[in-house]
């Protein structure tokens, strides 16, 4: 992979604000639009002149600035107020989901296309050396660093989310039989995988505002989340996403850099 120090766009991704929390689904992002991109790419916290940057993965549409490229990032459910948007134009490749759209659509007055999809989801396609393998366990929980603190003894293997770089608890999701996640991008990168997932709703610091987008994104109306992880074990996983990945990673904005990863 070649290094981009001068030329192109950069990528903003939520590096853990004053507390520095390192969190996996954050992580991701720079990781897989190297992938793609086919350099190295850096963080912007800020945008600067003549440098556009990238929102990819997480709910993080509230930071953009004027000019940004959108590719699969969604809107927060804590900031549904327009006083958080301080753009009037962005370049939309793909949105999360509908809620997303509906907002960018409604409230902020954009044109906002219909393409949905979490970038997560194409992890198997640009990591291929991820692989489903032979389950090591029954059961891994993926505990939002916000809820580690529920499952200490809970007889299953835990991966907190600021504790695990990304590409290990990638390792562990894809040599387990299910996945009870109260992270979004446990979720995500389980289905991406193929592995059964179910959603685990145990805190109450956020609207169900990111998921219900991703659901409905991935053609899912109908889904449930568990309240306990007993129940989430007894629900199994959700039934698998339904959308077109290949309009997803077709979407990505090559033209940024040049071109990456062939299409």
């Amino acid at each position: 992979m070649t290094k981009d120090t001068q030329g192109g766009p950069e990528v903003f991704y939520w590096d853990g604000g004053a507390a520095k929390i390192k969190n996996f689904g954050d992580q991701l992002s720079p990781d897989l639009v190297s992938r793609f991109a086919g350099v190295d790419v850096k963080n912007a916290i800020r945008s600067r002149p003549n440098r556009r940057r990238l929102l990819a993965v997480g709910s993080i549409l509230h930071y953009a600035s004027e000019g940004d490229c959108i590719w699969g990032a969604g809107v927060s459910g804590n900031y549904l107020s327009s006083i958080w948007y301080k753009f009037s134009r962005l370049e939309i490749r793909a949105v999360r989901g509908p809620l997303t759209q509906n907002f960018l659509r409604t409230t902020l007055k954009l044109d906002c296309p219909g393409l949905f999809g979490d970038p997560g989801l194409l992890v198997p396609y640009v990591f291929p050396e991820f692989k489903r393998e032979k389950p090591e366990r029954e059961v891994l929980v993926v505990a939002h660093f916000l809820d580690k603190m529920y499952f200490g003894g809970c007889g299953h293997a835990v991966m907190a989310t600021d504790e695990h770089h990304w590409t290990e608890i990638v390792a562990a999701i894809v040599s387990s039989n299910l996945v009870v996640s109260t992270s979004l991008h446990g979720v995500v990168l389980a289905e991406a995988f193929g592995v059964p997932a179910r959603l685990l709703r145990i805190g109450s610091y956020e609207t169900l505002f990111k998921y219900q987008d991703y659901y409905e994104g991935s053609g899912r109306r109908k889904w449930r989340y568990a309240e306990s992880l007993m129940q989430a074990v007894g629900m199994g996983g959700e039934d698998p996403p339904q959308l077109d990945l290949d309009a997803l990673r077709e979407a990505f904005p090559w033209h940024l850099w040049g071109r990456g990863i062939s299409q």
